[in-house]
């Protein structure tokens, strides 16, 4: 029995040891992943803040408090009164997708949001005009596998939702003219996203609603609204006045600050989850092996 004692020690111990090992890799994969979130917020804040970000204010269609102002053009232009205010950008989000199975269109389905001049992404290849026309869009130099830098300076063939009922819709056709492409890793306003200019972006977002752009506007409203201010140190007083008058008011710096959306702060929850677990399958391994060393039954196999 001293003689046997030892392998069976050893094999009892072996998945103690796989589930260390587990918890090991699992450990080294999101202390990866928190290195490529704290980066891509790094590139955001920097860029951010390059491109004026710092003298912005960001009002809000959605807030769990009180009620707030729908940002319509009436509200808007509250907002443009407010002193210091350089500026107001509203902004409408929709979509665009592949409009059909030519082998020559690329496949993509990207959010449409309104482009902002004052605060925007790196451009990698192409020129964004001032301002960006209806009709003219800036597109991720990457998004789904596709490269879309070959596109600048071409059309591109796009569809978009058209309502047809209550929960009914069909697809609309549209050509945009590609006039540049941006750095993939802002993600200021998501992951694939394409900037067009405002007037388009609420076309797009009035058409999947089944009403006129002008009648969208003043019902719906903007999902969000971007406000230059003239200097960094009226930034304060100009989000404490838009609250005053009962906007839902944030300085963009403060927004950034608080993380960037996308695959690697999602990833890194799940890496994180995946380490919790394997420590607890590690702690039941130790427990049901030193159950086995003392002599006592291992409840699985008595299943």
């Amino acid at each position: 029995m001293l003689w046997r004692a030892g392998p069976t020690r050893r094999r009892t111990d072996s998945p103690a040891r796989a589930t260390l090992g587990t918890l090991v890799v699992l450990t080294i994969l999101v202390s990866a992943l928190a290195s490529v979130t704290s980066g891509a917020r790094s590139t955001v804040e920097r860029e951010v803040l390059r491109e004026g970000g710092s003298t912005q204010v960001e009002l809000s269609a959605l807030d769990s408090g009180q009620s707030i102002r729908t940002l319509d053009p009436d509200n808007l232009d509250r907002a443009r009164d407010v002193e210091h205010v350089d500026g107001v950008v509203p902004d409408y989000v929709s979509t665009i997708y592949t409009r059909n199975s030519d082998p020559e269109t690329p496949t993509f389905d990207l959010t449409t949001h309104s482009w902002n001049p004052a605060t925007h992404p790196s451009v990698v290849r192409g020129e964004v005009p001032r301002p960006l026309r209806p009709g003219q869009i800036v597109l991720p130099a990457r998004s789904g596998g596709v490269d879309f830098t070959p596109y600048v300076g071409e059309k591109l063939p796009a569809a978009h939702t058209e309502a047809t009922g209550e929960r009914s819709g069909s697809p609309a056709h549209s050509t945009f003219t590609v006039v540049a492409t941006y750095d993939p890793a802002w993600q200021l306003d998501g992951p694939d996203v394409a900037y067009v200019a405002p007037e388009t972006a609420a076309a797009l977002a009035a058409a999947k609603a089944g009403v006129s752009p002008e009648h969208y506007r003043s019902s719906a409203g903007a999902l969000s609204a971007v406000v230059s201010v003239t200097e960094q140190r009226h930034v304060s007083a100009v989000t404490h006045e838009l609250r005053r008058l009962d906007f839902s008011a944030a300085p963009v710096a403060d927004r950034v600050n608080e993380g960037v959306p996308g695959i690697a702060g999602f990833g890194y929850r799940i890496g994180l989850l995946g380490v919790l677990l394997a420590a607890v399958l590690t702690g039941l391994a130790r427990s049901l092996s030193a159950g086995s060393a003392l002599g006592f039954p291992n409840a699985l196999s008595c299943v």
